[in-house]
């Protein structure tokens, strides 16, 4: 189906019918499920109209935030200091072979799947970055996680 094939950016047309919703300075969600209800739409594709097929996907996205949602308690490795962490993990690999979350303990525990997880979490905070660069209050944050992540790198050289 057209909608799942295309999960990654918009075409020029379906952009163009987001920005004239957006004429009035914003745009709801529900006003571009409305707008792009009519089949004639750019937009319509990019929904699922079966609303068996629909309410399943809900499901399972409201599946992952449960998932999500789920906290452990871990002793910090450093510090001892007992710390709140998610339980589950869901790493980029995993998400391809359809493996689905692992629990977060086991995914430190273990250098490879630590390593896809640094790679997933610095490829999070180039998004993040991407979003919120022109944020002064974020400078510092930014160059401390170029320090991290620019370590990160250093190492991986160095053993590969």
């Amino acid at each position: 189906m057209e909608n799942e094939e295309r999960t990654q950016g918009v075409s020029e047309l379906q952009k163009a019918e987001i920005e004239a919703l957006a004429e009035k300075g914003n745009v709801t969600p529900e006003e571009v499920v409305e707008f792009a209800s009519d089949p004639k739409t750019a937009l319509h594709s990019r929904f699922e109209w079966d609303d068996s097929e629909a309410a399943r996907k809900y499901r399972v996205e409201q599946a992952r935030q449960v998932i999500r949602a789920v906290v452990t308690v871990i002793e910090h490795p450093e510090s001892g200091a007992l710390v709140k962490i998610r339980a589950y993990t869901s790493l980029s690999t995993d998400r391809l072979n359809g493996i689905g979350y692992r629990r977060t303990v086991d995914v430190m525990s273990d250098d490879d799947l630590c390593a896809i997880a640094l790679v997933d979490a610095q490829r999070d905070f180039s998004k993040f970055h991407d979003k919120y660069k022109d944020l002064t209050a974020l400078q510092s944050v930014f160059a401390a996680a170029n320090k991290v992540f620019g370590k990160n790198k250093k190492t991986k050289r160095k053993s590969g």
